[in-house]
């Protein structure tokens, strides 16, 4: 059946067992999952040191799946001003606004990885404080990781996807966007 690799700085890996019995997956948590699959969160890890061990892995499973924070990379060092105190364009906002497609980076990531499919993971933040909501125009949407994605051998799935791994069939979510709700710094103690 399945066992866990377990944590390789934040990439959890499920790999199959001999046994004929289920195996604790990550959270301890004993179930039984087809043994033709493997997913990895390489959220917030980078795969210095470990991307061979990984796309070895990812080699011996029919089907496997990266979920990752992809986009513009609108939540990093961007809030820069120039000597007048003018706000400079983050790259984020320039890339957007270029047109640069995100998608064939998607698809090189995958490739990188070995992976069968990719989720866009960790995107769906809003920014709400009064200073920060200029930030908004930056972020990337889960539509936009498609733009551009092409491959043979690898698959973009939607940000909000069930997937049934016996059926071996997606089905998207498509849950309602929240409104962004602007908030004064006061709210989050910071006044």
């Amino acid at each position: 059946m399945i066992a866990a690799l377990g944590r390789l700085t934040s990439v959890r890996m499920a790999i199959r067992c001999s046994e004929e019995r289920a195996c604790n997956i990550a959270d301890g948590a004993p179930r039984a999952l087809p043994p033709a699959w493997a997913r990895g969160d390489a959220n917030d890890a980078s795969a210095l040191g470990w991307m061979p061990l990984i796309t070895r892995l990812t080699r011996n499973y029919k089907r496997s799946f990266l979920l990752r924070l992809t986009g513009f990379n609108d939540a990093d060092m961007m809030n820069f001003f120039d000597e007048a105190g003018s706000r400079i364009p983050p790259p984020a906002l320039q890339r957007k606004r270029a047109g640069v497609p995100l998608g064939p980076a998607v698809a090189k990531l995958a490739e990188s990885f070995g992976v069968t499919h990719f989720v866009p993971f960790s995107l769906m933040h809003r920014y709400q404080r009064e200073d920060s909501v200029w930030a908004n125009e930056c972020a990337t949407s889960a539509e936009a990781h498609a733009v551009g994605f092409d491959s043979k051998r690898r698959a973009i799935l939607p940000a909000f996807v069930r997937y049934d791994l016996l059926a071996d069939s997606a089905d998207p979510i498509n849950p309602p966007l929240e409104p962004v709700v602007v908030l004064p710094p006061r709210d989050f103690g910071d006044d």
